[in-house]
């Protein structure tokens, strides 16, 4: 008896992993990534050029209306972006998309542009997302290493 019951209960718990990203209306399996960091206009880093890639692990497409991210570098909060373009993904599919960050401490990502090295990177996001008349709020964060040289082109 007890054999059976932890069979069952084992089955239940494999399923439920199993469904993690299958629910239409949950929307969370999507990530978003730093692609590149592109040559600041003029010289000023006041704004940044940044490609980001969002990536919907979801069986459905997700659609949203706006974006609105903070970038941290080396651990420290640089700047954000909100972008009023749509982002539509289809389901588990890729697109990528150019945006502009507004850079709140330009010194700062001078100096890690000028090191040379590559930089840790953390991109918060969250996307606006409408299902029928439902507002969603899509939470995803990205993480990785990204090389800020190019940022000096611009001069």
């Amino acid at each position: 008896m007890v054999t059976r019951l932890s069979c069952l209960c084992l089955a239940f718990l494999g399923l439920l992993l199993l469904s993690g990203c299958a629910n239409g209306t949950d929307l969370n399996c999507v990530s978003v990534n730093v692609i590149s960091v592109g040559p600041a206009k003029g010289g000023s880093l006041a704004s940044i050029p940044v490609k980001v890639r969002y990536v919907n692990e979801n069986v459905v497409a997700v659609g949203a209306s706006d974006t609105y991210h903070k970038l941290y570098l080396d651990g420290e909060y640089v700047g954000k972006c909100h972008s009023r373009n749509p982002v539509g993904m289809q389901a588990e599919g890729e697109i990528s998309q150019d945006l502009v960050f507004t850079i709140e401490k330009p010194d700062y990502v001078r100096q890690l542009a000028m090191s040379g090295k590559l930089v840790n990177y953390r991109l918060e996001t969250r996307l606006d997302v409408y299902v029928d008349t439902e507002h969603l709020e899509v939470k995803a964060t990205g993480s990785g290493t990204v090389n800020l040289t190019s940022l000096l082109a611009g001069k």
